[in-house]
């Protein structure tokens, strides 16, 4: 008989108050082994991690995440899509950072971990370097490396859409430009969102989500490509990362994000050059981006719980 699961759903003071942070819990009725910090992806929420999260608390684990700025509930009035052009990539990774030292205020006694998957990751990874203490293991799901002149077209666009339209429009062209190509692999194509999944159902889930597959604002777009994967590329930040933490890679080879697992590898390889000393990858053929949510999510899902396992 499976175990009971706790769930609870509350808002806590961001990093930068007035604003609040929506966070979702998930807790084992039974002993618990550490703790799991969700960092969600772009243009999605924590709530759609609840079968995962049962599932891993089921296993002993409590996860804890929230809805980064300008997602799900922690966006106010407004503000669903956009993250400000100055000081937004810091303020998401501070948060990231207050809901890690909130757990450990509940949790004392429990280590804590950090699972990113996608934009989440990269702003795991930049937790990793500013705060390479606060986690004792890091999960990253969808991750990549972009190359250098694909990151300065991407910032010369924005800069342009910038001077004429402000931070705050939704960029329909930078949208298009930047994840337009993500659906080519996969003609003929269902939807707008095949490239997310094999799985029907959850590209049909995630198109029916009034929170999820939102145009960002053009600050939000400045934000990421002129601030965040330039900041998690540079070997020197890279370096500052905790050499003993273990780290566990896991994406799909059919998921245009990590440029088909390319960027995957490459980011592997760029943590062994800086001197990690155990860092995992795992690589799945004909799995696309949302690994965690795919038709085959046991295997995968299994396949982390291992990891954990071994480690916790």
């Amino acid at each position: 008989m499976e175990s009971s699961v706790d769930h609870a759903s509350y808002f806590i003071d961001s990093s930068t108050k007035p604003k609040r942070l929506h966070v979702m819990e998930w807790r084992p009725s039974g002993t618990a082994r550490a703790i799991i910090q969700v960092s969600h992806g772009m243009a999605e929420h924590v709530a759609r991690y609840d079968s995962f999260a049962r599932e891993m608390a089921q296993d002993g684990y409590i996860l804890i995440g929230h809805d980064h700025i300008g997602h799900g509930l922690s966006a106010g009035a407004g503000d669903l899509g956009h993250m400000p052009a100055s000081g937004g990539w810091q303020e998401a990774s501070m948060d990231l950072q207050e809901i890690a030292l909130h757990a450990k205020d509940r949790f004392p006694e429990l280590p804590l971990l950090l699972f990113g998957h996608s934009m989440g990751s990269f702003l795991a990874r930049t937790c990793l370097i500013d705060a390479p203490d606060i986690w004792q293991a890091c999960m990253l799901s969808g991750t990549a490396w972009n190359p250098a002149l694909a990151l300065t077209a991407g910032q010369t666009l924005i800069r342009l859409e910038m001077m004429l339209r402000g931070e705050h429009a939704r960029s329909e062209l930078l949208n298009k430009i930047i994840f337009g190509s993500y659906n080519k692999k996969f003609k003929p194509n269902r939807t707008r969102h095949d490239w997310l999944s094999v799985d029907e159902g959850n590209v049909d889930r995630y198109i029916a989500d009034p929170y999820c597959g939102f145009i960002p604002s053009v600050g939000f777009f400045s934000s990421l490509i002129a601030t965040g994967i330039p900041y998690i590329q540079n070997r020197k930040h890279i370096a500052k990362m905790n050499k003993s933490m273990p780290v566990y890679f896991f994406s799909g080879a059919d998921d245009p994000v990590g440029q088909y697992g390319k960027g995957v590898e490459r980011t592997f390889q760029a943590f062994l050059d800086a001197g990690m000393s155990d860092v995992t990858m795992k690589l799945y053929p004909d799995v696309r981006h949302e690994a965690i949510q795919e038709s085959n999510r046991e295997e995968i899902r299994e396949h982390l719980r291992l990891w954990l396992n071994s480690n916790f």
